[in-house]
This record gives structure tokens, sequence and C-alpha cells, in this order.
């Protein structure tokens, strides 16, 4: 009961933080830390709430990137290698720096018989090739992720360019279109270029 009243206060909190005023976003994302701090003490292996304040916090407008990762590091002190917030970390640590190799280490020993979650580490780990420079690699873990699942953006978006930069281009091609197909159903997708590395 109390995991599900603490919900509901921070779905409030965090739609009031989507339609406030710039300046008041980041008092109401300490809101949420401070109801989510006595409960975690409480329920310390707790990784839903966990996870969910990682993403309150790294969404700010100054998003914070360290109390996120502490947040991320805590569920992987107990649980080292739940997928959920490997991916979270991942995304964080790519977009303000690298991807660290002890993270990076980590997404090989996740096993979910989720395809679909799977094909998210594979993507995960092309973008540690690529910032790597090993291209082999970073050609396998793009073709491993999209040989488990189709239905992401980037994946496909990404392997598709890959095959045209190389000459590839019917292969290519056939990703592109299911790339395209996948854009068209998410709502208000983004135009490429928007944003990075997201599936």
């Amino acid at each position: 009961m109390i995991k599900i009243e603490l919900n509901k206060k921070i779905e409030t909190l965090a739609k009031e933080r989507f339609y406030a005023e710039l300046s008041e976003k980041n008092k109401i994302v300490q809101k949420i830390a401070d109801l989510c701090e006595p409960y975690l003490k409480e329920h310390p292996r707790d990784t839903d709430i966990w996870i969910k304040l990682a993403l309150d916090v790294y969404t700010t407008p100054y998003a914070d990137d360290i109390m996120a990762e502490e947040c991320l590091n805590t569920v992987l002190s107990y649980d080292s290698t739940n997928p959920h917030a490997l991916l979270v970390l991942s995304y964080i640590q790519s977009h303000w720096k690298y991807i660290s190799h002890e993270t990076f280490e980590k997404l090989f020993l996740v096993k979910d018989n989720d395809n679909e979650i799977m094909s998210m580490i594979e993507y995960v780990k092309s973008w540690y090739y690529l910032e790597q420079k090993d291209d082999i690699l970073y050609q396998k873990a793009l073709e491993d992720s999209v040989a488990l699942c189709q239905k992401h953006v980037r994946n496909c978006g990404d392997l598709s360019g890959l095959y045209i930069e190389q000459g590839r281009i019917e292969e290519g091609e056939k990703l592109k279109a299911i790339w395209l197909a996948n854009r068209e159903q998410i709502p208000d997708y983004p135009s490429p270029g928007t944003f990075d590395r997201l599936t």
C-alpha cells in the first residue's frame, strides 16, 4: 500500500514537473527525492523506485547524472545484472561521457528471456564499440540487436546507415523500410538527428 501511494505521488509530481516553469522543475524533482528517501531507507532493495528516482533526477533541466548514477549503482550493488538499471546507466554514461568499462562488462552477464531487452543490451554494446572505434564488433552488435528485435527504431536505422555506407545498398534499404515503419508507430517521433542513441 505504501508503495502504491508513493508511486501515485511520484506520478503526480512528474506531471506537475512536465508543465512547470523551468525555474520550478528542479524543486519538484527535489520533492520527489525527498518523498523517496524515507521509503528507500525502509526498502533499500526496491529496484522500481530506485530506477524511477534515477530517471526523475536525470530528466530535470539540469540533469543530475551523478545522483542518477548513484541510484542505479545502488540497484547494481544487490542485482549486478539488472538489465533495466544497466540500460539506463549506459544511456546516462554515453550521453555525458562514455560507457565505463565496468558497465560494459556487466552487459555481457545479462540473461533475460525477453528478446526485446536483449536487443537493447546488444544495441548498447554497439555504442561502446563505436566509442572504441571497433567497426567489426560495432557491426556485429547492431546485427545481433536487429536479429533479436526489429521493433526498435534506432538499431534498424543505425544498421541501415552502416550497410548503405558499406555499399550494401539492398540490405540497407530493407532495414531502412523497417526503420521508417517503426518510426511511424511512434506518435510525434522526433525527426532524425533530434536526439541520439534512443531505441
